[in-house]
């Protein structure tokens, strides 16, 4: 299947056409002043403890559930949390991260003033090894480093095994499942538990660890309960040796488990260099961790540019093990290891993509001391300001430029909505700077960078974000109930409410595609009649799949369901009334003869609200100046009312079915001559007769065009994405949208479009 389909069904479906971070966007000026040549001269101050989340590839992670002693809270749509106040033990602020698929992680610091930590959550589908036998047999773990087929890390499991909670023989299924933390890995010095790689000897003594890898095993009965090595077993590990600290291999190594309590790691056993790998032995089942133990030195950087400028907020590598960042007056700290050379390194991503790199080499440093290390990096211009919020909501906002087709990393404000952003280094010309809020809205403004620092304040109006997707309860004759907990519904390219004239739809789609550990979620309703004056309808279309190899096919159709809704900002509260259903799953077959009832609260953000016009004509000037016509046609229009993804735009539906390849050469030329070469085509592959379309896609400063002709387009005939509610597809459709924030790369998603084409045959 082509990938650019997926993107024509995004543009085609009110239910898909759900984007990220929608909201009013670009504004009339009002809400963001810029003040060129100015350095915002405000103090930046963290609360007493803020941090961003993200997953292995970089994306943020909303809906994390972070515990600190008894009090709790969870990252917004940003990745985003912060603490007013944080409980310690023995001076160490501990921190308890959890969401569902990924691995849960306990990080510590000793840092208060200022404190900002980024944690990197792994996807458990991703990075876990997994193994299930019975007791009374052995089993091993292992995962290979597929550069030289060689084994990374292995463990052996023994026979027998106890419940974890009483100490109670355990006899029957076996479930084993292995993450393991690479020091080569870029991650490392944000996945790993503890994040200061502090620990205790046996002798009580406080040491400062390298380490030389991490594992954790999870082990689990039949009925999910959490099980431990029988007493006088032992598990084998094996640690291959990293890359980095190939040139020193001594003869044995400490083994150190992790103590979630106090987030130390405490000595406890040692392996040997054997064969070109250390082998140790375990008797329970934590994080354990590889590594040589040092007495402790302090290390104090700061970090300023060529012209003597302090910088804030700045992210610095300590060897690849430890992640730090600058506080307000360009410093960090933290403890190294006493007796060992090591590197500083300013990653080139991290200020701006400046060059050459910056690496500072810091010589053995005796134990006690203190090492002040000072960075000079090139002065680059930044762009800093602070946030007000008209809401209830935070001014914790995630900020991000885009410039000659790039675009930033992001950085985060903090509690009082005061941010710094480094401009692209060597780049001066047009940017625009967005500031995206808690709740998902994205406000921006077009700037000019120069050589000089400036301020750009934001205002915006963000509510309070709701903390859970929701719930599905489906109820048979008998009155047992099935119930499904969902997945947070952040605004992303396919979840989201999206309302096109009378027609409101709620997508939500999560995936992991791995065939080894495939999964899927899927929701959607559907109201026909929607009329924002209503709160009550009656024959909405709620469907609900779960599928993967671990959960099986679960399937909730309901077609009549009653439904009521609550708007708060752009935040939509959906409730379902007790509506009959089909279902199907864990374990149940379809009959037409079952009866079951569904009731269910769905919490959504607002995506897109956009319009249709029938005949309409280039002449109505519904569409951006750049928008590519086939002169004298007529087609049917579709108009974005309000998106944060993009300031204006929309689609033309050309169906007379007299248009030809020539007409689609014409657009693609027009195209073009406006927006330069095309970023994305696409032709139908030889020998085939299911998929002749050709598609086009054009992007440049924030302007996108697609066209797409499909020469086997019937009138009223079955697409791909048709909803048979209204008939928003051509022989030919051309799009145009300005302002265009998302990475449009990620619009091309074959395994999106399958699923999304999976969901409407299930409407049908």
């Amino acid at each position: 299947m082509k990938k650019t389909n997926y993107l024509l069904g995004v543009l085609t479906i009110i239910s898909a056409l759900t984007f990220s971070a929608c909201s009013d966007s670009d504004d009339d000026g009002n809400n963001v002043e810029v003040v060129n040549g100015k350095t915002d001269d405000g103090t930046f101050t963290r609360s007493t403890l803020t941090g961003v989340v993200k997953n292995n590839d970089g994306s943020v992670l909303s809906g994390v559930t972070i515990k600190n002693g008894t009090q709790s809270t969870t990252t917004d749509a940003n990745g985003v949390f912060s603490f007013d106040e944080v409980k310690k033990v023995n001076g160490r602020i501990v921190l308890q991260l959890s969401k569902s698929g990924y691995i849960d992680i306990v990080r510590t610091t000793t840092e208060t003033d200022e404190a900002f930590l980024q944690i990197t959550m792994l996807n458990e589908y991703e990075n876990t090894t997994n193994s299930t036998f019975n007791t009374g047999s052995t089993s091993k773990l292992s995962l290979t480093d597929w550069s030289d087929f060689s084994t990374s890390m292995a463990v052996e499991l023994p026979e027998n095994y106890k419940v974890a909670s009483n100490g109670a023989s355990y006899s029957g299924e076996v479930n084993a499942k292995m993450t393991y933390l690479d020091p080569d890995e870029e991650n490392f010095g944000t996945s790993m538990p503890g994040s200061d790689l502090a620990a205790v000897r046996t002798d009580g003594s406080d040491a400062q660890l390298v380490s030389y890898g991490m594992v954790k095993v999870e082990l689990t009965g039949s009925n999910g309960e959490q099980l431990q090595l029988a007493d006088g077993e032992t598990a084998t590990v094996t640690f291959s040796i990293p890359s980095t600290l190939a040139d020193n291999t001594p003869a044995t190594i400490p083994l150190w488990s992790f103590n979630e309590e106090t987030g130390l790691w405490e000595e406890e056993g040692e392996a040997t260099l054997k064969n070109g790998v250390y082998v140790g032995e375990v008797k329970h089942f934590s994080w354990w961790n590889l590594d040589c133990p040092y007495t402790r030195a302090n290390l104090n950087i700061t970090v300023k540019n060529s012209n003597g400028k302090v910088l804030p907020y700045i992210k610095v590598d300590v060897d690849g093990q430890r992640t730090l960042y600058t506080k307000s007056d360009g410093t960090c700290s933290c403890y190294i290891p006493a007796g060992v050379d090591f590197d500083i390194t300013i990653h080139s991503e991290d200020y701006g993509n400046y060059t050459p790199e910056i690496k500072e080499t810091v010589n053995a440093v005796s134990a006690g001391t203190n090492k002040d290390v000072e960075i000079v990096l090139p002065a680059i211009s930044t762009i800093s300001g602070k946030v007000t919020n008209k809401g209830s909501g935070s001014k914790i906002v995630s900020i991000f430029m885009s410039y000659n087709n790039k675009y930033t990393d992001k950085v985060i404000s903090d509690i009082f909505g005061k941010y710094s952003i480094t401009a692209p280094y060597g780049y001066t010309g047009p940017a625009t700077i967005y500031a995206k809020t808690a709740d998902g809205q994205t406000v921006s403004k077009k700037i000019e960078i120069t050589d000089k620092d400036q301020t750009v304040n934001f205002e915006i109006d963000s509510e309070s974000s709701a903390a859970s997707g929701g719930s599905i309860v489906v109820t048979d004759k008998n009155g047992d109930k099935c119930t499904f907990t969902l997945k947070d519904i952040e605004l992303s390219l396919s979840n989201g409410v999206s309302i096109m004239d009378t027609l409101l739809s709620v997508t939500a789609i999560y995936m992991d595609a791995d065939p080894t550990s495939f999964s899927r979620e899927m929701l959607t309703l559907t109201i026909r009649n929607y009329n924002k004056s209503v709160s009550k309808y009656s024959g909405a279309e709620l469907v609900y799949m779960v599928e993967g190899n671990s959960t099986g096919f679960t399937e909730v159709w309901a077609e009549k369901a009653d439904v009521s809704i609550s708007v708060s900002g752009d935040k939509y509260t959906f409730k379902v009334a007790n509506s009959p259903c089909d279902f199907r799953g864990q374990g149940v077959e379809y009959s037409e003869d079952a009866e079951y009832n569904v009731t269910a609260e769905i919490c959504a953000p607002l995506n897109v609200i956009a319009h249709s016009v029938e005949n309409a004509k280039q002449s109505d000037k519904l569409f951006p100046s750049f928008m590519p016509y086939i002169s004298g046609e007529s087609f049917k229009a579709l108009v974005i009312d309000k998106c944060g993804f993009l300031s204006s735009g929309g689609c033309a539906y050309y169906q007379n079915t007299s248009l030809t390849k020539t007409d689609y050469d014409n657009l693609v030329a027009a195209a073009t001559k406006s927006l330069g070469k095309a970023v994305e085509t696409d032709e139908p592959e030889e020998n085939t007769d299911w998929d002749n379309t050709y598609s086009s896609y054009f992007f440049k400063d924030g302007k996108l065009i697609g066209i797409t002709y499909d020469p086997d387009y019937q009138p009223n005939g079955y697409q791909y994405y048709d909803t048979d509610l209204i008939d928003t597809d051509g022989i030919i459709t051309v799009f145009a949208f300005e302002g265009f924030t998302l990475d449009y790369t990620l619009l091309f998603d074959d395994e999106m479009y399958y699923s999304k084409k999976r969901m409407l045959k299930a409407r049908k």
